[in-house]
């Protein structure tokens, strides 16, 4: 019995390890704008799977009541990966909380926040 208590906690810990999981989409930029709000949109079928745009941040920051919003440093930075990432036409890597498959991310207004962007 006693041998038991070690492998229950050994297991534990492994679980517990996996729940700050991420998933990770990868792909070459489509296209990508900033519009008049701001706002950072970026097409990728290869990301995502269509050719529809997902807003990823805004650069003037978290909009008024948003609580969990992207920093406008961080989508500066962001926009400042994806630009590099589109002339060069490298991989990006899109990382989101875990939960989500790269294919059902939401479109437009209704995306899931990003959690890092970077570039392969």
């Amino acid at each position: 019995m006693n041998k038991s208590i070690p492998s229950i906690l050994i297991t534990g810990l492994l679980l517990a390890g996996n729940a700050n999981a991420y998933v990770n989409c990868d792909g070459v930029i489509t296209n990508f704008q900033v519009n008049s709000e701001g706002t950072l949109q970026v097409t990728s079928e290869e990301i995502w799977g269509d050719d529809k745009g997902r807003k990823i941040c805004s650069v003037e920051g978290p909009a008024e009541g948003e609580e969990s919003g992207v920093s406008s440093s961080t989508c500066n930075a962001w926009l400042s990966i994806i630009l590099s990432a589109k002339l060069s036409q490298t991989t990006i890597r899109v990382q989101y909380p875990d939960g989500v498959a790269c294919s059902t991310i939401p479109t437009w207004e209704s995306a899931t926040k990003p959690h890092m962007i970077d570039i392969r």
